[in-house]
């Protein structure tokens, strides 16, 4: 991070910044930002905004944990927490609005004061009611101090600054956190494993300075330095335990202690002597009087009313201190010494029972280790008997020999393990009650733990009281978590192993169907793809009453009964109730465990079932896939339960060809897959639900009717009809309109011109009539300069000459004329242009042609569209049956209808397929 400075902004500059915001005066700096008074113009109330610095707010990662955070932190209400109101940023700066309270903190009224005990419990315990509400919202404040403490005018404890707190689940790497002196060991050292048992750490501490004005000291109670009750040398001692495993689980357990202080034979007593401690400081430490406490600037708004608890009460005055030290100082000295010497027993005492425990355990380790060197003699055994020579070597080198370790002795010991044989257990194993346990020191994911244990005759332990979770915590050997026998039964519900409820009076907080435990004690759920270490345990018995069949089984007799509890890991989702179990299972052993469960394997028969299962199954392990309960019949997919087959979800490149390929399966994260009834699959989901209540008897339903293609190949060959008389009707009128501009062209001309252009007018208006179209270009063009031919011909034969001496000359040139004749009329059949064409014709002619020629290429451009739409209509429809039959599963209809969208690509072979009957 940046050592530069922070330079907190101006009031001015967080004015216009902030404009919703009317910042008033500036409070405090500190290492994680300032703090100003501001008024929230909208609701017209003071807050306090604390902005951050930069070089904090431009951390990727820390701007999306205060975010988090911030909202996480929202949620609080509790009258002994400072209440957020709003939270962002502001030119690079995070912020966050909060409750004002115009106060000093626990540290300014306190300070190198020593505290009533009375008062200071009734601090405290509001101190622990606000830290359990926060603990209770997932929400460590890791930094609690004095300080950070503020004071009602009621001497109400409020807890504020949260700049350090952690979302459960949230790392801040990088970040120092918490306060020297106050912070427990971990916060220091792995500040990501802070805990609510941290924040207990700090209380602790906080409550021996305000019962004598020190922090804590190794060896130095707080009774022996201000008199105060002894039973709060065993609450501070078990609080700021350095073992986290050790102190209270929560903050409520250590308020119940500080009450049960209270009311305990040890009454308070006003004291008559102050033990103070010496001064951190140069100058005399003080008290709290009732006027001091009283003159503290106010921690709520002027409004608040209401009877006010009394203020921090002070011990006696120092001169009432005085007179009692000359009249009492001999039983005072006597009462000190006994207290000093009570805490020693004590302190010895569970440092005794401690090593007591410690050798117990060593002791079994021991005779574990010698049951494996030297396994109990068979009755039927003889002694090897001594050798008739024995060796005169009296001093042999010795052979190395390697211990067994723990695990080794497991994997020795499982097959008499798994037959119930509990006279030898593997080393490390430690007995409690009518159970063994043994640590389990390899990362697994849940199911590949619950199949470790039931391999070994086991189970996944369980706690069955805080006991038990804090006796887990002392075989834990490193710093991960562990996973514990328990999981959740539905949407709010938790039960263990045993299907009994979660015994702990909180249920674990956070995502995921399983439980785990950290090093620290904190129980939190978790999603079972993940690779935990775990405790195994044997009943004594040899008995394994909560493996997964017996679990299945006291699911199956609950449902009987009629009051069902699901086994633990179930997901819920609505009425139905989902258990993913996955191990290496053929499709019969698939259906044998739904039969146990009274459960049948799952059915996804809608689209919202799928994506709730496919997201709720994204990271799960499963290559081979997930057994689902569909199978494939004479070639159509139907569930196994009678419910229609509506949807599907196939995977790329499935379903496969493969006709024995007739199971569904899920593949995680990429959708349903078929294979063979004899392979193997990576597991199945079972499923609770009424969607499978159909009558016994009750015939398969029908899979999906194929969609009437032949009725929609006979309404486009309809349209298609109608289309072309339309277009056959619009080029008759057209051809019409051409005879009729040629007509009336041609009467417009003189006689001469009329004459000329007689023949070639019929031919062009037969030639149209003939082929019910506009004739093109070229071949006008032919007409016209055949007519020319012939009307020159003509003229010819007219004026010719009676000399006979020019006849064979005359013969010529008819020859010449009538095979031109001929070569035009030839041309008429091609449409080929020449460049001449347009030469050729006369103006009038050719502004009747163009004109008619527009209007047929208008007619045939309209006809070619409405045949498009037909087409892109019959298209569409072909693809919504596609998807239709393929969410049915009706494979070879799709590979039908796919041929018919493939001849929709070309549209005058579609018109002709469409057209042919055939």
């Amino acid at each position: 991070m940046d050592p530069t400075p922070f330079t907190p902004p101006s009031i001015e500059t967080l004015n216009q910044l902030l404009p919703s915001y009317q910042f008033l005066d500036f409070i405090a700096q500190g290492g994680m930002g300032a703090v100003y008074l501001a008024k929230q113009i909208s609701l017209d109330r003071e807050v306090a905004v604390k902005i951050l610095p930069r070089e904090l707010s431009a951390d990727p990662e820390f701007r999306a944990s205060f975010q988090t955070e911030a909202r996480a932190m929202a949620r609080l209400n509790h009258p002994n927490l400072i209440s957020i109101y709003d939270s962002g940023d502001v030119d690079g700066m995070l912020y966050i609005a909060m409750e004002y309270v115009p106060g000093k903190s626990l540290y300014h009224s306190a300070w190198n004061k020593i505290i009533d005990p009375a008062e200071a419990s009734r601090i405290i315990i509001g101190i622990c009611e606000g830290l359990s509400h926060a603990h209770e919202n997932g929400i460590i404040h890791r930094d609690i101090k004095p300080a950070n403490i503020l004071l009602t005018p009621k001497a109400e404890p409020k807890i504020g600054d949260f700049g350090l707190a952690q979302a459960v689940g949230v790392k801040h790497e990088g970040i120092v956190m918490g306060t020297p002196g106050y912070a427990a060991p971990e916060v220091l050292t792995h500040p990501d494993k802070a805990d609510r048992r941290s924040d207990i750490f700090a209380v602790g501490v906080m409550l021996h300075e305000l019962l004598t004005g020190q922090k804590p000291q190794a060896g130095v109670t707080a009774s022996s330095l201000s008199r105060c009750p002894a039973e709060f040398d065993v609450i501070i001692q078990r609080a700021t335990h350095p073992s986290p495993v050790m102190r209270y689980p929560d903050a409520n357990a250590m308020a119940q202690a500080i009450r049960a202080a209270l009311g305990s034979k040890s009454q308070l007593k006003p004291q008559t002597r102050i033990a103070v401690a010496p001064s951190r400081t140069a100058g005399p430490r003080s008290i709290i009087t009732p006027q001091a406490a009283a003159s503290a600037p106010t921690l709520l708004t002027p409004s608040d009313t209401g009877d006010a608890r009394s203020p921090i009460h002070p011990a006696p005055s120092t001169t009432m201190v005085a007179q009692s030290r000359k009249a009492k100082s001999s039983v005072a000295r006597n009462l000190l010494i006994i207290a000093a010497l009570l805490f020693v027993v004590f302190v010895v005492y569970q440092k005794l029972e401690i090593h007591q425990q410690e050798v117990a355990q060593e002791n079994e380790i021991l005779t574990q280790q010698k049951k494996a060197k030297n396994p109990s003699p068979q009755p039927t055994q003889q002694p090897t008997p001594a050798p008739l020579n024995p060796s005169t070597d009296t001093d042999p080198e010795p052979t190395p020999t390697r211990s067994e370790t723990a695990r080794e002795s497991l994997d020795r010991l499982k097959e008499f393990l798994v037959e119930g044989s509990r006279e030898e257990l593997p080393l490390s194993s430690v007995r409690r009650g009518d159970q063994d346990f043994f640590y389990v020191n390899e990362p697994m994911t849940w199911d590949e733990a619950q199949i470790f244990a039931e391999e070994h005759g086991a189970f996944i332990a369980f706690p069955q009281s805080e006991d038990d979770l804090t006796f887990f915590g002392t075989l834990i050997k490193d710093q991960d978590a562990i996973w514990i026998g328990a999981g959740r039964s539905g949407r709010d519900q938790w039960v263990l192993l045993n299907g009994q409820s979660w015994p702990i009076a909180k249920t674990p907080p956070g995502i995921g169907q399983y439980a785990t435990l950290s090093h620290l004690g904190t129980v939190r759920a978790a999603e079972p793809y993940r690779a935990l270490r775990f405790i195994i345990a044997w009943s004594r018995d040899g008995s394994n009453p909560y493996s997964l069949a017996a679990m299945l089984k006291a699911t199956s007799d609950s449902i009987a009964a009629g009051k069902p509890r699901y086994p633990a890991g179930t997901l819920h989702s609505g009425t139905r109730h989902f258990l993913p179990i996955l191990r290496p299972l053929t499709l019969e052993q698939a259906q044998d465990l739904a039969r146990q469960a009274a459960a049948h394997v799952a059915v996804l028969g809608d689209r919202e079932e799928n994506y709730w299962v496919k997201d709720h199954l994204a990271k799960v392990q499963a290559p081979r896939g997930i057994f689902l309960g569909g199978q494939k019949h004479h070639g159509v997919w139907q569930w196994n339960t009678k419910e229609p087959w509506t949807y599907a979800n196939w995977a790329k490149d499935y379903p496969s060809s493969n006709e024995d390929a007739r199971q569904l399966a899920y593949l995680p994260d990429k959708g349903w897959i078929n294979l063979s009834p004899d392979e193997e699959a990576d597991g199945v989901l079972l499923e609770w639900s009424k969607d499978q209540q159909a009558p016994a008897n009750k015939e398969q339903a029908p899979p999906a009717a194929a969609p009437d293609i032949a009725n929609l190949i006979t309404r486009c060959r309809e349209l298609l009809t109608a289309s072309a008389t339309e277009r056959d009707e619009a080029l008759a009128q057209n051809v019409k309109s051409f005879q009729w501009d040629l007509d009336v062209w041609s009467r417009n001309l003189k006689a001469l011109e009329r004459n000329r252009w007689a023949d070639a007018v019929e031919i062009l208006k037969s030639l149209a009539e003939d082929r019910k179209k506009i004739p093109s270009v070229a071949k006008v063009a032919r007409v016209i300069e055949l007519e020319q031919e012939e009307f020159r011909s003509d003229l010819r034969d007219e004026n010719k000459p009676d000399e006979e001496d020019e006849e064979e000359d005359e013969d010529d040139e008819d020859q010449d004329i009538r095979e031109k004749q001929r070569m035009l009329r030839r041309s008429l059949e091609e449409d080929e242009e020449r460049e001449d064409d347009l030469m050729t014709m006369p103006p009038g002619i050719l502004k009747v042609h163009n004109f008619a020629l527009a209007k047929q290429q208008e007619i045939l451009n309209a006809y070619e569209l409405r045949n498009t739409k037909i087409r892109d209509a019959f298209a569409l429809k072909i693809k919504e049956m596609g998807t239709a039959a393929q969410q049915a599963g009706q494979l070879d209809l799709v590979r039908e209808l796919r041929d018919y969208l493939d001849a929709t690509k070309e549209l005058d072979s579609w018109i002709d397929s469409m057209m042919d009957p055939t």
